[in-house]
């Protein structure tokens, strides 16, 4: 199965884009993101979590309640 990655650009964050990838492909160790629970053509719940030794945690460093289903980070334009 291909996994969709999603790209997204706004005008008023100009050099900026955000990529929204499924949690089957997992972030590198520490990275902040944005997270949701939602399908692969629609985002659901955003929430700010970290990705640490293979586990996502909220902003307090706890364990989220729920594995999300797709994670979202900003990039910068080369």
């Amino acid at each position: 199965m291909t996994e969709q990655i999603t790209i997204y650009r706004l005008k008023h964050l100009p050099g900026a884009h955000f990529i929204r990838r499924p949690a089957s492909i997992p972030p590198e160790n520490g990275k902040l993101c944005f997270v949701d629970r939602g399908t692969a053509t629609c985002a659901d719940r955003y929430s700010v979590a970290t990705y640490v030794d293979g586990e996502w945690r909220n902003s307090k460093d706890k364990p989220l309640a729920s594995p999300p289903t797709f994670w979202t980070e900003m990039v910068k334009d080369d």
